[in-house]
């Protein structure tokens, strides 16, 4: 009897439910599919939604989990005729901005600018973006993209992409340091600090104490 085909979409799909309650075994094993899958040759299709819940993967945990391979052996997706450039994305969901070489940003920055950025739930497009607009030097904008990402994840329940949301609006009023900012930032790291020890988000809760620490 022959299985069915694995469909990367349908693993993705879930996993988004899961990335919600901090179910890190469940999105290891997805992950685990669509990384054997990307190494087997399998369609363009298959490696977004590999790099997708990678991404998700390096948000929710902090790092990648020793069965995926280096980011470099991992090609970049086409998707509708552009070069989706993913790498540097997942730098950045690891804390790892600033190792986003020049070419990385521009290439970034140009494929946001191309696109409606249809590819995550939209409180992590809202992050994406937000990040951008922080390495391109529009702080403000990152401010607010950071601030409306928390609010459309608390609103609908999703915890984690809250609790990171909180924190990376944290760490953009703290370089902003403008009036009241400090303040602010104060009580988006105590509302992350709160749901990362809600549901052992252990390297979000080390990162937080390591930003108030500074």
């Amino acid at each position: 009897m022959q299985n069915d085909p694995i469909d990367s979409r349908i693993l993705l799909s879930a996993s988004l439910v899961l990335y919600d309650v901090g179910e890190r075994t469940k999105v290891d094993d997805n992950l685990r599919t669509l990384v054997n899958l990307v190494t087997s040759g399998e369609s363009p299709l298959d490696t977004l939604n590999c790099l997708m819940l990678l991404t998700i993967r390096a948000r929710l945990f902090g790092e990648f989990p020793d069965f995926v391979p280096p980011l470099e052996t991992i090609p970049s997706p086409n998707w509708e005729g552009q070069t989706i450039p993913f790498h540097p994305v997942l730098k950045g969901w690891i804390g790892l901005w600033h190792e986003v070489t020049s070419t990385e940003r521009s290439e970034l920055i140009g494929y946001v600018r191309s696109t409606n950025l249809k590819l995550f739930q939209a409180g992590t497009s809202l992050s994406w973006l937000a990040n951008i607009a922080r390495l391109d030097g529009n702080t403000d904008d990152a401010i607010r993209m950071h601030d409306e990402a928390r609010l459309f994840s608390r609103e609908r329940g999703a915890k984690t992409e809250a609790a990171y949301s909180a924190f990376e609006l944290a760490d953009t009023l703290l370089e902003h340091d403008d009036t009241g900012d400090r303040a602010k930032a104060t009580e988006l790291q105590e509302e992350a600090i709160i749901i990362a020890t809600e549901l052992g988000l252990e390297p979000l809760l080390e990162r937080v104490l390591a930003q108030r620490s500074a």
